[in-house]
């Protein structure tokens, strides 16, 4: 199954500046990880003044030497920031409720979700898959609350006007979860301000089996019959 490559001049032709119609017929599937760099690349676009990394860059740390560079000189150094990282996963709820991390059954085990037979074709292709539930933490990092604030703002309007586009690209959800304060950046940076995203992300891992079609099948069956005398 091949995943459509969404390039700079696709995403630009048909997001901007007005939103497109997605299909509800997904052309794609993402894991987390092809998700998460579709976002930075998309970011890099729509927000060029906005850092978007994993958490946590050198020069977010208030001890470092890079990131004294970019206070002596924060016009052409610092670039405010948003940091991302995983906070929980487990394998999806898809019974009962079926609510994130609270289902009666979890999917445990990849299960087949089709098998492909091509006519003429020695091989058929078996698809696996297992979904899983995500929190993915957003830390937003700035030199102002004033521009924490804004920024926050815009990522939260930004996620949702993409919804529809990563559940179009494969992602099974993508929903904002929490918004707060996480107390624990203030030991990498007390000088910065930050807030603090909160996203529930389901996707969906696939695995590939080939197998061997059954060519022909030869069944011998021997009846026995004892006539009493």
């Amino acid at each position: 199954m091949a995943t459509d490559i969404i390039t700079a001049k696709i995403y630009k032709d048909t997001h901007n500046p007005k939103p497109v119609i997605i299909k509800t017929q997904a052309r794609g599937n993402l894991d987390l990880t092809q998700f998460l760099d579709l976002m930075e690349n998309l970011l890099n676009m729509d927000r060029p003044d906005v850092v978007f990394a994993p958490a946590y860059p050198r020069y977010l740390d208030g001890d470092s030497t890079e990131f004294k560079m970019s206070t002596d000189n924060p016009t052409e150094q610092w670039k405010n920031t948003i940091t991302y990282k995983v906070t929980r996963l487990e394998p999806a709820s898809v019974g009962g409720r079926k609510q994130p991390f609270d289902g009666d059954t979890r999917e445990l085990v990849p299960r087949l979700r089709q098998t492909v037979s091509p006519v003429g074709e020695e091989k058929a292709l078996q698809i696996y898959g297992r979904c899983y539930d995500v929190f993915v933490q957003f830390d937003i990092w700035c030199n102002t609350n004033t521009e924490s604030e804004e920024i926050a703002n815009w990522f939260m309007k930004y996620m949702t006007d993409r919804r529809n586009l990563w559940k179009h690209l494969g992602i099974g959800e993508c929903i904002f979860w929490w918004r707060g304060q996480d107390d624990s950046l203030m030991n990498i940076n007390k000088k910065l301000q930050t807030r603090t995203l909160t996203y529930y992300v389901k996707y969906e891992e696939l695995s590939f089996v080939e197998a061997t079609k059954l060519q022909e099948l030869e069944i011998e069956v021997t009846s026995k019959y004892i006539r009493e005398e």
